[in-house]
């Protein structure tokens, strides 16, 4: 794979403060075409503010003592549980066959609340109400997301996809997590901060902070890694939009026509990075048997259908045409690979 290009990705700004088929037309796409798209907020959705809180919460927690983290290490019973909790410094690889060791970044998993939050650490555990609002207004954002792609792509239920998301209706893998990744000495983009990897649930919103680029996307077109701006019109958006992309699970569920994009961060610029970001996972039980759509059968699915093959065998899932899992099967596989369960 070629090394990024200096031309940033090209990817649409969506207002959906007030949905329509012509919003949700947008919305289907951006995510047919870059499997990123930017949402706009105006406060409405995800309130400045609480942004700008939980970034300093978070900052405040990594700059915390190893041992006081280590506490709630990832996977343990203190933490809550499989994928909750802290991941030290180098403790997982998301691209384990294209790098030698883990990446260089911390983590810490917040899974959704079954009546309560999980265990947290302080000074998490002092701000739980901030911690839920902002998980239940990423939530009510990825539910406003699904239902228009219901839309767009014409489903018999259009709520099909945010209805298999309720999380009043049983568990799910969603999570919400911050990351820090700290500074260094190289500013070559060359060097990677997270592996080349698409992600494990439906949808993604990430959160970064301005001065504080490394995401790319791969562009299976030119065979390039194109950076992705922070805020991507600055002098038009006072707050930087919300950038959301596609995973693998609505990848599997539309035949590879919304591509759940390969992307990673590297060194661009060589400072400490923050980001958050909030992983929305269908309910556990929920089956990836592809949905009926006359949009996608109307589009032609050839071309998304072979390249989901590759994605299948990319991420070791098998090529058995007709294989049906359900979303937790899906990321038990994704998890093992990831930490080595």
């Amino acid at each position: 794979m070629a090394h990024s290009d200096a031309q940033e990705a090209t990817i649409p700004v969506i207002d959906i403060s007030n949905p329509s088929e012509e919003v949700a037309r947008q919305v289907l796409d951006a995510a047919s075409t870059h499997g990123f798209l930017f949402i706009k907020n105006d406060g409405v959705a995800i309130p400045p503010k609480d942004i700008d809180d939980m970034f300093k919460l978070s900052k405040d927690f990594f700059s915390s003592p190893e041992e006081h983290k280590a506490e709630y290490a990832i996977h343990s019973e203190k933490a809550g549980g499989i994928n909750r909790g802290w991941v030290k410094m180098a403790g997982e690889s998301l691209d384990p066959e294209g790098q030698k060791q883990g990446d260089p970044k911390e983590a810490f998993n917040i899974g959704p609340p079954q009546l309560t939050l999980q265990p947290l650490p302080t000074p998490l555990s002092s701000s739980s109400p901030l911690i839920l609002r902002f998980q239940n207004a990423c939530h009510a954002l990825c539910t406003t997301i699904l239902s228009l792609l219901g839309t767009a792509l014409e489903l018999p239920d259009p709520a099909y996809f945010a209805t298999r998301h309720d999380q009043s209706a049983g568990r799910s893998g969603t999570i919400f997590r911050m990351l820090y990744y700290p500074s260094s000495s190289t500013s070559d983009s060359a060097q990677i901060r997270a592996g080349a990897h698409s992600d494990y649930g439906s949808l993604t919103l990430l959160f970064r902070l301005p001065g504080q680029p490394g995401l790319e996307l791969f562009s299976p077109s030119t065979r390039n890694w194109v950076p992705v701006p922070v805020n991507p019109a600055p002098e038009t958006l006072a707050d930087a939009p919300i950038l959301v992309n596609i995973g693998d699970l609505l990848s599997f569920w539309t035949a590879g026509a919304l591509k759940s994009t390969v992307h990673r961060v590297t060194f661009s610029g060589g400072g400490e990075r923050y980001s958050m970001a909030y992983f929305c996972h269908p309910l556990d039980e929920a089956r990836l048997e592809s949905v009926q759509s006359r949009v996608l059968e109307e589009a032609g699915g050839m071309a998304g259908r072979e390249e989901l093959k590759s994605q299948r065998k990319r991420l070791g899932l098998g090529e058995v045409d007709g294989e049906v899992l359900t979303a937790k099967e899906h990321l038990d596989r994704r998890l093992k690979v990831t930490y080595g369960l």
